[in-house]
């Protein structure tokens, strides 16, 4: 029997099982693993697998460090010094933490240049293509939120310019800087605003995107052969 129809056969299984009858959730897994893989399976495949593996890797680190983290001005440093110096393997984690941020960012900027070089944002893919850059807005914020939590001179720094450069924004940049600040100058409210945006609303946003980009891709399928 051909893998496609042990697949078809699983997905047969899940839907008169106990859970699939009651459950569209094993359903839908059931048919993600009938889903037949092209032969020819590169490129922008390959980026997208690559951008997935790197954001649960990211997110698996940065909960990890959260258990050690102190989101308070007298006490953010020296836990993350702690996290690197006296919990276990703390250091190992933190680089990951930190690399796979920044691979993961150079993949979804890999990724819109193929999309954009071959054209492939055209319809009916422009959503997806939208959806994409929104994704790499969020991680651009997730980096600029990040690099002020270990509350370190350059994190200062460079939370100050990337401050005034939002402000320069018109409309809508004083009042975003003056949220992320918390007042007039860096201190506790603004360590808590980047925690909690770093931490809470940035991993549910951008998760909602990258469904909707997935839901869309699973509807229209990837243009060209053979990516």
């Amino acid at each position: 029997m051909t893998t496609h129809g042990r697949n078809v056969k699983r997905m047969r299984r899940a839907r008169s099982s106990m859970v699939g009858a009651r459950s569209r959730v094993a359903s839908f897994l059931a048919r993600a693993a009938a889903t037949r893989i092209p032969q020819r399976f590169g490129g922008l495949r390959w980026l997208s697998v690559a951008a997935i593996i790197l954001f649960v890797l990211q997110s698996a680190t940065g909960a990890l460090l959260s258990l050690y983290y102190i989101p308070e001005p007298g006490a953010a440093y020296q836990s993350t010094r702690f996290i690197i110096t006296d919990v276990p393997v703390g250091w190992l984690i933190r680089s990951m933490h930190h690399w796979a941020g920044e691979l993961l960012l150079l993949t979804v900027i890999a990724h819109l240049l193929v999309v954009l070089i071959g054209r492939r944002y055209r319809a009916p893919r422009e959503y997806e293509w939208v959806f994409g850059v929104l994704m790499l807005c969020v991680l651009l914020v997730f980096r600029f939120t990040g690099r002020l939590l270990p509350w370190d001179t350059i994190g200062h720094a460079a939370s100050q310019g990337g401050l005034r450069l939002i402000e320069s924004v018109p409309v809508f940049g004083e009042t975003v800087a003056w949220w992320l600040r918390g007042g007039e100058v860096l201190g506790a409210n603004t360590l808590s605003r980047f925690f909690t945006t770093h931490v809470v609303l940035l991993p549910w946003l951008i998760v909602a995107l990258l469904v909707a980009h997935m839901l869309l891709l699973r509807r229209h399928g990837l243009s060209g052969d053979d990516e």
